[in-house]
């Protein structure tokens, strides 16, 4: 029996997490306790540095809305004076069993200075609903906070609630607390507090970092996508981009949330859905990535799975009330992690060509992405793990997403790499084939065989010539390797060289994906040759098609004049070439293309050397300032065939 070694890998990922985990105890008991909640600061001066956690001992009054002055009447009471009992001493984060309830919570602070103002960060600490209390003073309140759950209105709010100590240095802390819509109730993160100015600065700093990373996400989105519009539609960039988009969505609404602190009417129902939608798009997302930046098939059976299942997921989040939605996470999370996983095992999946090539962005990417899963997922279990009320799954996807885009930077200048290898080799193949004088070109010039040509050989006359030019070439080859590029050339070579040997020219230079023709026997030879060209073009879309090649359109100029046309060189190496100003005319002439986007140009001169001008119909190009013909100053027109023919 044959054992997947990404499985075990996986496994041992898995495993190593649950062993190095526990649960968190909330140290319920089942009955009234005579313990009192006290916090006592020694060193209360490091507070306006820094946060000081004082979740680890409250009073849990189960399904009670206690008055905050039963607890503090200046500090006179002794809290062992106080009745009621409470049901328990607690921590924090601290779950309720039955989510549909209410609950106080008290925890007495000592030990602050005196009179001095203090700060706690409020977001996500409440289930749906709540009220703070200081020293007996109302302070903060989320949402409507009922003592009877079923009148609970819930709220989210990115706040910061300032509260201050006594003159003897307490901050008696009450909190009202009541739930309805959620699937958890209770206080979900640990409460930590410190001085005002100094959770100012860290709410500042953090909405700046939140802005940085989202900044970060957008430019990776937008440089992707430009990537998939310019590389023959390549998926692989778009999935990214659409991972990197749902990413951008969960850092918005999850956590910190920065649109709540720009837009703090935003709806709870909303603000919540938008944050459970990446949990079950971003791994579908990212399972294609890696399927399609591997070359793997994306109809896999697990991925026509998971595909539908997100789309299911989707039509419940966003038609659901929001009570049915959050019952749902937990589904979520779970498909999260399994389709995370799948995703990590193709890092070590065999190619096409039957060997496995591991990235190393592509692994470093998925580990930071699986164990910021894995940590968010147990954490809503309540395992007590590092950094506990840090959401490690933002930074994995973004270090995920970062790593991605470097190695999508890397790959990208291996294929200019590639591009730059494939114009030398073509540079190296022209050079080549100038050696190898074309027949036509030995009849032109006087010559009846090749070992005759001698440098210095050349003639005066006037000859059609015709320039063509694949439009957009550039861009095309960028998104092909160097076989691609060249079986394309090939095949478009294969096309126009026998339409030209055909109306009696032949090919002077070969520009790259353009060629230069030479055309002896007049103007109507080389006007036909370039007509049925284009004719040529339509049929070799289908080729380039079924190749899988990207299809191609050419431009085409034509000019009528007098040139020199001879060889140069020595005894080791010899080239026809034309000299003649009729040359860069006719570049001129095809580059006007891309300004009137007509098939085939002539010039003036070639238009009135036409001997049967039945054939042919000839149509002056208007030019203007904006539109002119640069490098050619005589008059322009579109051709193409008479409709007598």
């Amino acid at each position: 029996m044959k054992i997947n070694k990404s499985a075990l890998f996986l496994l041992f990922l898995v495993s190593l997490f649950f062993n190095s985990c526990h649960k968190i105890e909330t140290n319920e008991t089942l009955g009234a306790t005579d313990e009192r909640a006290v916090v006592n600061i020694s060193n209360p001066e490091f507070m306006e540095t820094s946060f000081c956690n004082v979740s680890s001992k409250w009073e849990y009054y189960r399904n009670s809305f206690l008055n905050a002055s039963l607890f503090y009447n200046n500090a006179a009471v002794p809290l062992d004076k106080i009745s009621p009992k409470a049901n328990s001493i607690v921590s924090f984060p601290h779950i309720w069993k039955k989510p549909q309830e209410t609950a106080t919570y008290h925890l007495r602070v000592t030990g602050l200075k005196p009179s001095t103002n203090y700060s706690v960060f409020m977001y996500d600490r409440f289930s749906t609903a709540g009220d703070l209390f200081c020293n007996g003073e109302f302070v903060y309140s989320l949402g409507r906070c009922t003592s009877e759950w079923t009148e609970t209105i819930p709220e989210r709010k990115m706040d910061v609630v300032d509260f201050s100590s006594d003159e003897n240095g307490i901050a008696d802390l009450v909190m009202h607390c009541s739930n309805k819509d959620y699937r958890k109730g209770g206080i979900y993160h640990s409460f930590k507090i410190a001085e005002e100015n100094y959770v100012d600065k860290w709410f500042q700093t953090t909405f700046i970092i939140r802005l940085f990373f989202i900044g970060a996400l957008l430019i990776i989105i937008i440089y992707q996508l430009s990537l998939f519009f310019l590389n023959k539609h390549k998926k692989s960039f778009l999935f990214l981009a659409i991972f990197s988009f749902f990413t951008m969505i969960r850092i918005l609404f999850a956590s910190f949330s920065v649109m709540l602190v720009l837009f703090p009417s935003i709806p709870y129902s909303f603000a919540l859905k938008m944050e459970f939608i990446p949990i079950f798009t971003t791994p579908i997302f990212y399972c294609l990535y890696m399927l399609s930046s591997n070359n793997l098939s994306l109809r896999k059976p697990f991925i026509i799975i998971i595909e539908f299942i997100s789309i299911v997921f989707f039509v419940i989040c966003v038609f659901l009330p929001i009570y049915f939605v959050n019952r749902m996470v937990p589904v979520f999370q779970i498909f999260l992690v399994i389709s995370a996983a799948y995703g990590l095992s193709l890092t070590f999946a065999k190619h096409p060509d039957g060997k496995r090539h591991i990235n190393i962005f592509d692994l470093l990417g998925m580990l930071s992405l699986f164990i910021g899963i894995l940590h968010d997922v147990l954490s809503y279990y309540r395992l007590e793990l590092p950094s506990y009320d840090t959401e490690w799954v933002l930074f994995g996807i973004i270090l995920f997403t970062i790593l991605q885009s470097i190695n999508t930077a890397w790959v990208q200048f291996l294929v200019s790499e590639n591009i730059k290898k494939v114009s030398n080799e073509m540079s190296v193949i022209n050079t080549s084939a100038y050696r190898f004088v074309p027949q036509a070109f030995l009849s032109l010039i006087g010559k009846t065989d090749i070992n005759t040509v001698e440098p210095n050989d050349f003639c005066k006359k006037k000859i059609a010539i015709i320039n063509t030019d694949i439009c957009g070439f550039t861009t095309i080859s960028e998104g092909l390797d160097s076989s691609e590029v060249f079986k394309m050339l090939n095949i478009y070579m294969d096309y126009v060289n026998p339409i030209i040997r055909y109306y009696g020219g032949f090919i002077e230079k070969v520009l790259g994906d353009g060629v230069v023709a030479v055309f002896s026997e007049g103007a109507d030879k080389a006007l036909l040759c370039a007509l049925e060209m284009q004719e040529a073009m339509v049929l070799l879309q289908s080729y380039l098609t079924k190749d899988n090649l990207p299809t191609v359109e050419i431009g085409v100029g034509v000019h009528y004049g007098e040139v020199v046309i001879g060889t140069v060189g020595n005894k080791n190496r010899i080239s026809e070439v034309i000299v003649s100003p009729v040359v860069d005319e006719v570049m001129a002439i095809e580059s006007f293309n891309r300004i009137c986007h007509d098939s085939v140009i002539a010039s003036e001169e070639c238009v009135n050397n036409i001997v049967e001008k039945d054939i042919f119909s000839a149509t002056v190009i208007q030019q203007t300032k904006d539109k002119k013909c640069n490098g050619y100053n005589g008059k322009v027109y579109a051709i193409g065939k008479s409709v007598k023919y």
